[in-house]
């Protein structure tokens, strides 16, 4: 018997119906996989950072998972150190949490931050907030990306070594203990490096067997120089890919060999001599190798020092002047940011506004009220630090209670290929040969600037790269720390 028009609408729309109830609960199962994956699972205890139920990478003691600040409204990374899962007694636990609790301090832009470090007794284990990077470890990256130029080596080297400069200009001394390539972290986009995992190596009886390093099975390999022969072991993996583990690193000496690059071989093998010939973080970043080829001065440009560093410029804000050329790429307009900042090419404006010169041999020189000024001033002492593509030089002048400031950016990158410039203007149509000297000069109030407002100000007006802004930023607070003015006073 046949079914009826009206049976078989009726059957048909049951078919629809079952249908959609088919892609409905299979679309509720993706939802409920996503809401697991955002569910929240815990908070730490002052509530300000909370952990997702994604795991987004592992290490020898730690489980990695997203986590959210709350404050901030930015993604964390949350690591767990598990007791039972590591065999770590209650005495390895609390030391784990001291020496990790030591980089909370730290703010370098070449170090991971840390923001919260706490013990879990009644879990047994030891949570860490830190800043979360989403390309990973070095030693993965460099495995992907197979093919790389020796200029971005050198890059990577300069960044850990600045890192690895500043934890060892600490007081006390801060030693990394096991820095390896999985213990450094990399941001694809920009080519940013930050040194991780601060305070782990306590769990490791020792990095090194004996046999491997020149000066033998030492005791203590918690100091400076290991974390130097660590580092040469970094680059010797980066250079020949080749994997560097405890039971691997052995074979450095005949891998060292393999080094076909003369300068590149000299530099690794100095990381590798013996201890008394090894030098520190700050001898190997003036090493010839890290050393980069200097754009020539165009017509017109006059030298660093005779740019004068010693005035800090009477007129309030911030002013700039491009060395041999103009520095703005207004046009000549003027823009206002959404600060309500406002910057012109010669005009002045209000605290924290930024102003453009003709630098060098054109107008716009320092004003010569200047030289009786700076004789009311108390002189700041200089202070210096090499960024990625910017030599930092400050020198500043105490006048009522502010900073009379002035940065000597000295550009010091290598313009040879594009591609190694994204960040910094090239590849997007700038003439990179203006990017030469540059001198800011600027009033900071304690009371209303922070460094991190002129390092942001200073990256837009001259598209730093996002490596040489954090660099600027965390050297402009040590400094002022030390030098600057108390805002109490």
């Amino acid at each position: 018997m046949q079914p009826t028009h009206a049976e078989q609408q009726s059957a048909h729309k049951a078919a629809i119906a079952t249908s959609y109830d088919r892609l409905a609960s299979r679309r509720n199962s993706l939802d409920e996989d996503d809401d697991d994956e955002d569910e929240i699972i815990e908070q730490d205890p002052e509530g300000r950072f909370s952990r997702y139920k994604q795991q987004v990478g592992s290490g020898r003691f730690k489980t990695v998972f997203r986590g959210f600040d709350e404050r901030r409204g930015v993604d964390v990374a949350w690591s767990k150190i598990e007791a039972d899962d590591n065999h770590l007694s209650r005495d390895q636990m609390h030391r784990a949490v001291e020496e990790m609790s030591t980089g909370l301090g730290l703010e370098h832009p070449h170090v991971i931050k840390s923001f919260q470090c706490w013990e879990d007794t009644q879990a047994g284990c030891i949570n860490m907030v830190t800043e979360f990077f989403t390309s990973g470890n070095l030693r993965d990256y460099r495995r992907k990306h197979k093919s790389l130029d020796i200029k971005a080596m050198k890059k990577w080297a300069r960044q850990i070594l600045q890192g690895l400069a500043y934890l060892h200009q600490q007081n006390p001394p801060v030693v990394h203990g096991d820095l390896r390539p999985d213990k450094i972290y990399i941001n694809g986009h920009s080519g940013e490096i930050k040194i991780g995992d601060l305070g782990l190596a306590v769990l490791v009886p020792k990095r090194f067997a004996a046999g491997v390093m020149p000066e033998g099975d030492l005791t203590n390999q918690y100091t400076r120089a290991v974390d130097i022969f660590a580092f040469g072991l970094v680059m010797l993996e980066v250079v020949t890919m080749k994997r560097l583990d405890k039971d691997t690193c052995t074979v450095w000496q005949s891998l060292l060999d393999t080094v076909s690059d003369p300068a590149a071989n000299s530099f690794i093998g100095k990381c590798l001599a013996p201890v008394e010939e090894r030098p520190s973080a700050l001898e190997l970043l003036k090493d010839p190798f890290l050393q980069v080829t200097k754009p020539p001065q165009p017509p017109g440009g006059g030298s660093l020092a005779g740019s004068g560093a010693g005035g800090g410029g009477g007129h309030g804000g911030v002013s700039a002047s491009g060395q041999g050329g103009v520095s703005s790429r207004a046009g000549g307009r003027d823009s206002i940011d959404g600060s309500g900042r406002h910057y012109s090419d010669g005009t002045s404006a209000s605290n924290g506004n930024l102003q453009n010169q003709q630098g060098g041999g054109g107008g716009g020189g320092v004003d010569s009220r200047r030289s009786t000024e700076d004789q009311q001033r108390a002189d700041c002492e200089a202070g210096s630090v090499r960024g990625e593509d910017y030599l930092f030089q400050f020198t500043g002048k105490i006048r009522d209670g502010k900073l009379h400031f002035r940065l000597n950016m000295h550009y010091e990158g290598d313009d040879e290929g594009d591609d190694e410039n994204m960040g910094n203007g090239a590849g997007r149509g700038e003439d990179t040969s203006m990017r030469t000297s540059k001198t800011i000069d600027f009033v900071y109030d304690p009371e209303v600037d922070t460094p991190d407002e002129i390092a942001a100000e200073i990256s837009s007006e001259f598209d730093l790269s996002p490596t040489d802004r954090d660099i600027c930023a965390a050297a402009l607070k040590e400094w002022l720390a030390e030098e600057g003015p108390d805002p109490q006073r």
